[in-house]
């Protein structure tokens, strides 16, 4: 989820949130007065995207008294002294999104700028809002370090700002990798074929990228999903054909099904549910030299031919998120374009205090792309 508000400090001053969400179990519940952790930032928000990703994070002791959010966007209150002296850009007042992938630190990952790589985070501990860190469901957030605040241009509206830290940019990341792929099969066939399979939030950002960012006119995009409610979302966003798989259907049918008989095969495959079974239909719909980027998270193992990989020339990669380099290169892009909100994916807005009911819809599959949960005080 992600956040709209204001951010602090670094120095020996000690701040007081209010009203931020706390995860008990499966349930939210709101509290008062929790001190944060000392940071070079922090902000008072009230914006917060909230997504799929987040459930993950709910279940089990490990995580209780977890302030979710890991997906803001923010106004800056305060600066400690030592943002400053390390030439911080940022000004109070400013709009800032959140880079949440803070990493360790303290790693040569994390030292040469790709945090988000860090070993030493495991399971997201050290990330804002997934881990030690509060997150934007907080009204306000402690950001340890200036440069994890990117300014926001007044030209992208903060409920798409919100999403760009790790909705769009982990969607940005996995076309990026699959762009070389798509582009050695224009040069070959004229036209390339990209697979988007699961029809969600990063799958509609997909669409929006590859047709309305980046105004790929050569790339076909064909979506696949097992709700026809959300095929038609991603037929309205620009998606060139939308597939309904049914969930009983066997692997071989739906590869029969998705390149209508080997006639029309896949170049690129982001596969955004990860499942065993959507996995093995990517890599059995590829043409050679076919890339599968694995996103979703739902779970398993990949059982693949060894043979059939090096003889087909097919890759495998996984894509968790972009590193902050990518995300200002995404912040860049975005404000060159003129956002037509009518063109992007649905988003559901919530109160803060309505956000068990959005996690409720959300695990029932009721919220159509992201819903955002708005604090008080939003003054974009």
């Amino acid at each position: 989820m992600s956040s709209n508000g204001t951010l602090i400090h670094n120095g020996p001053v000690e701040f007081v949130f209010k009203h931020i969400v706390k995860h008990h179990a499966y349930q939210a519940q709101m509290v008062d007065f929790v001190k944060p952790k000392f940071g070079n930032l922090c902000s008072e928000f009230n914006k917060c995207i909230y997504h799929v990703s987040q459930l993950y994070f709910l279940p089990g002791k490990d995580y209780q008294g977890l302030v979710l959010g890991h997906e803001i966007c923010g106004e800056v209150i305060g600066i400690g002294n030592k943002a400053y002296s390390d030439g911080a850009s940022l000004r109070l007042g400013d709009v800032v999104i959140v880079f949440p992938f803070v990493g360790c630190r303290n790693c040569e990952a994390c030292n040469a700028g790709f945090s988000s790589l860090c070993e030493e985070n495991r399971s997201g501990t050290t990330d804002i809002g997934q881990g030690r860190l509060t997150g934007g469901y907080g009204s306000l957030v402690v950001v340890p370090e200036w440069k994890y605040a990117v300014r926001l241009p007044p030209m992208i509206p903060p409920e798409i700002g919100c999403m760009l830290p790790c909705s769009v940019l982990t969607t940005y990341n996995a076309v990026l990798k699959a762009r070389p792929v798509l582009e050695k099969a224009v040069r070959m066939r004229g036209v390339a074929n990209l697979l988007v399979i699961g029809a969600g939030g990063l799958g509609f950002w997909t669409i929006v990228l590859v047709k309305s960012i980046f105004c790929d006119r050569n790339t076909q995009i064909i979506v696949a999903d097992l709700h026809q409610e959300k095929l038609n979302e991603a037929t309205r966003l620009g998606a060139d054909d939308a597939i309904r798989w049914e969930p009983d259907t066997g692997v071989e049918d739906l590869v029969n099904q998705t390149t209508m008989g080997g006639y029309n095969k896949i170049d690129a495959a982001l596969d955004f549910v990860g499942q065993p079974k959507t996995s093995e239909v990517a890599i059995k719909s590829l043409h050679k030299g076919g890339s599968l980027i694995s996103v979703g998270l739902y779970g398993g193992q990949i059982k693949v031919s060894i043979p059939e990989i090096i003889s087909n020339s097919i890759s495998i990669q996984g894509n968790r998120v972009g590193d902050l380099a990518t995300l200002k290169e995404l912040v860049d892009l975005f404000s060159v374009q003129e956002i037509d909100k009518s063109s992007l994916p649905a988003i559901d807005v919530y109160r803060l205090e309505d956000v068990n009911e959005a996690h409720a819809k959300l695990r029932k599959g009721e919220i159509l792309a992201r819903a955002v949960i708005k604090h008080t005080g939003d003054k974009r």
